[in-house]
């Protein structure tokens, strides 16, 4: 039978492993603040809105906002209306003045299609093979890597994707586009980025092309 010294001592020592257990439980949490992985926060991201073409997207808070953007243009979106371009924060150390080229950077354009009676996967199918001859007017060597036409944009609009890579001058670059056409308009979202930092910047780029939105 044990004594009440005993016993105090016993429910003391079971107290004290207790508390050790919970401490060296906290100080082994592998989710500790310094052993977490690292994320973006929403506040390294700020929000674009487009009234005339109600779209939005997010875009890392230190990359440039080019409005209608003239550095590419019809040379090689083939086309005057990129509505917008988002530049890495490092966008002027890849510039090329000499023949307009830019690297490392997410391009908007946004077209009308008219009214149109094929199916909509026939249109996005359409719409990226013209995108394919356009590119290869300029870099004929393009080569498509990746090619999945059951991507979604926009929340739940079909959509088209590709990756490939092709010569620029000097340089090997890589691009990822996705496009998706909806109430007669087209909505191409098209990176591009040197290929041996195209990798960096894929986390930022697929936040992007999440949470580009069609406002009705």
């Amino acid at each position: 039978m044990f004594s009440k010294s005993t016993h105090f001592q016993s429910r003391l020592a079971v107290l004290f492993t207790f508390t050790i257990i919970v401490i060296l439980a906290i100080d082994i949490d592998p989710l500790t603040e310094e052993k977490r992985p690292v994320y973006a926060v929403q506040n390294d991201y700020l929000t674009y809105e487009n009234s005339k073409y109600k779209i939005m997207m997010q875009y890392p808070s230190d990359w440039e906002i080019v409005d209608d953007s003239k550095i590419l243009g019809s040379y090689f979106y083939g086309t005057d209306n990129v509505v917008v371009e988002f530049l890495a924060s490092n966008q002027s150390f890849y510039f090329r003045q000499d023949d307009q080229s830019t690297h490392n950077s997410l391009a908007l354009v946004v077209e009308d299609q008219g009214n149109n009676s094929k199916t909509l996967g026939e249109q996005l199918s359409a719409f990226g093979n013209n995108r394919i001859s356009t590119i290869k007017v300029t870099c004929p060597d393009l080569q498509v890597l990746y090619s999945d036409v059951n991507s979604i944009l926009s929340e739940n609009n079909p959509a088209h994707r590709i990756v490939y890579k092709y010569t620029h001058g000097d340089a090997m670059n890589m691009a990822t586009e996705i496009w998706t056409i909806k109430d007669g308009k087209s909505y191409l979202l098209a990176y591009g980025g040197k290929e041996d930092v195209y990798d960096n910047y894929l986390s930022d780029i697929q936040r992007m092309f999440d949470s580009f939105r069609i406002k009705q």
